[in-house]
């Protein structure tokens, strides 16, 4: 079961994802109770994702009251979580769309290792891709990482951290699943048996971290990530978030959000003990 947050002017992403998806969803709308009174029906009963019973058969939703300026997106994934009724679940942005033959690759994955973590490599699109211009497969994919069109997140600019261990150069001409070599920093989107019951910090708030924070916590508990060879998802671009404007726009966040992030690790530390994080 693939679990998303999203508000309500990313809609138009959760349309683009259902459409890929054919699995089952559940989506967390994070909203103010005047969206909610005046304009929500409204939204739900004109979407287009509603109209449809085959998406309305698979699809989850929960909806989260906006109390205060921060955003707590690590105790809406965690609801979301809780709410599950699918043994595995893929945490994953709206903003994020997969290749439409990713869910049943997953399943084959998780049937033949079902204890192990599996993601999909996260690749960033310099152009908006449509619905006639998204790869339908990795050999579609594969062509505009050749024009440049598409990129590993992170590969352009030489970033080192986040997705790099997903080891891209390795993907692009991979047949099988293999192993991701875990390295501090390391921020996948991960598909998790729920019986591993891990929570994700609801201390890290915003963009503190939230998704290293829990890969940290993965691999404390023993598991490895393997990346699937021949799916894939890509990030859509779209206007900054009002959580990652604050971070310019308010230091003291930033700063605030360090020193949980750091106490956390410190936490990871004691706990596993002979785990290097």
């Amino acid at each position: 079961m693939a679990l998303s947050v999203s508000t309500l002017d990313r809609l138009s992403s959760l349309e683009r994802f259902v459409e890929e998806w054919p699995g089952p969803l559940g989506i967390l709308l994070y909203v103010s109770e005047h969206d909610a009174y005046h304009n929500l029906d409204f939204i739900i009963r004109s979407s287009a994702i509603l109209s449809r019973k085959d998406i309305v058969r698979r699809l989850d939703v929960h909806l989260v009251y906006k109390r205060d300026g921060h955003n707590p997106i690590n105790y809406m994934r965690n609801v979301l979580l809780n709410n599950s009724f699918a043994d595995y679940n893929f945490y994953i942005d709206i903003d994020l769309i997969p290749n439409k033959g990713a869910y049943r690759s997953l399943q084959n994955m998780i049937k033949s290792n079902g204890n192990s973590i599996f993601l999909l490599p996260a690749f960033k699109s310099e152009i908006y891709l449509d619905e006639k211009l998204f790869p339908k497969n990795k050999g579609e994919l594969l062509k505009l990482i050749e024009k440049g069109s598409v990129n590993g997140i992170g590969v352009k600019s030489g970033w080192k951290l986040g997705h790099q261990p997903t080891n891209y150069s390795r993907w692009l001409t991979a047949t099988e699943p293999y192993r991701a070599v875990f390295k501090d920093a390391f921020e996948p989107y991960v598909v998790a048996p729920k019986w591993l019951w891990a929570r994700f910090n609801e201390d890290l708030m915003e963009r503190m971290g939230d998704k290293i924070a829990y890969a940290r916590l993965l691999h404390g508990l023993g598991f490895e990530f393997w990346v699937a060879p021949n799916d894939f998802i890509i990030h859509l671009p779209h206007i900054l978030s009002a959580g990652t404007k604050k971070y310019g726009l308010y230091p003291d966040m930033y700063r605030c959000g360090s020193v949980l992030f750091e106490k956390y690790r410190t936490d990871l530390n004691l706990l596993f003990p002979n785990v290097t994080f």
